[in-house]
């Protein structure tokens, strides 16, 4: 599945070791915005992972034209409004973690999916376990702005499939 993913998701999903999975998984793109501002800080960890996927090929960049009133009308920064832009044109869903982006996707119709839904999928298909689970679900709440009750929600879907795994063995 295509999908297009803006600054705050992708750097998320590099800080709690997330973006390699995902990237095996799903074919990601990102704007050429995102990656100027995912991979300025060539020092920085996140930024490391996410130039090396893209060389590898498996964050693919592409050049969009953004609407000039969409950054202004959403307050939006240019990686969110030009991965809006590219998820309307393509018709496919976004990976945002931006309280603004989301808002944005919720009025044009996008469909979108936070860090949060890459973790809980993970666990969800046994590609992580869930002590890895809740590790990433504990840094997204560190490095995230999430509220606590989405991080409670995330914690006990984790929670809730152990103890329905170990009833169903009993």
């Amino acid at each position: 599945m295509r999908m297009v993913f803006d600054s705050s998701s992708i750097i998320l999903l590099a800080k709690i070791s997330m973006l390699n999975i995902v990237a095996k998984n799903f074919e990601c793109v990102i704007t050429k915005d995102v990656k100027k501002e995912c991979t300025h800080k060539k020092d920085y960890q996140d930024a490391k992972i996410i130039t090396r996927l893209i060389n590898e090929g498996l964050l693919h960049v592409e050049n969009i034209n953004v609407a000039k009133n969409m950054e202004y009308e959403f307050r939006l920064g240019k990686g969110e409004a030009s991965s809006i832009t590219l998820a309307l044109k393509e018709k496919t869903v976004l990976a945002t973690d931006d309280k603004a982006a989301i808002k944005a996707c919720k009025i044009f119709g996008i469909g979108f999916v936070t860090s949060i839904d890459f973790v809980l999928r993970a666990f969800e298909k046994d590609k992580i376990t869930s002590e890895e689970a809740k590790t990433k679900i504990s840094k997204l709440d560190e490095y995230g702005r999430y509220s606590t009750e989405i991080i409670k929600n995330a914690l006990e879907t984790i929670g809730g499939k152990n103890e329905q795994s170990s009833k169903s063995q009993a």
